[in-house]
């Protein structure tokens, strides 16, 4: 498959990085999983108060929050042209 005239889409683009891998990632939300249940000292009951959204966002939610953000000012950004071509 062709990206452009000069270079193909090969098994180089598409491997993930060392950070992307399912080892690296589970391990992050394993650890803060478990920061969790010690922080409520129940880790074997199942009346506790423990979130798995809390441990997602956690280990995940800078980075989904700047690429939020992103993609915001990016919307924002391409509407202001927009209006500022048109009028």
């Amino acid at each position: 498959m062709n990206i452009s005239r000069k270079h193909n889409l090969g098994k180089d683009n598409l491997t993930l990085q060392n950070s992307e891998t399912a080892k690296i990632v589970g391990d992050r939300l394993e650890n803060f999983w478990m920061l969790e249940n010690k922080k409520n000292g129940l880790e074997n009951k199942k009346n506790s108060n423990d979130s798995i959204r809390r441990a997602l966002v956690k280990s995940f939610g800078t980075y989904y929050a700047f690429l939020g953000l992103y993609k915001l000012f990016g919307a924002v950004f391409t509407f202001l042209v927009l209006y500022l071509l048109i009028s």
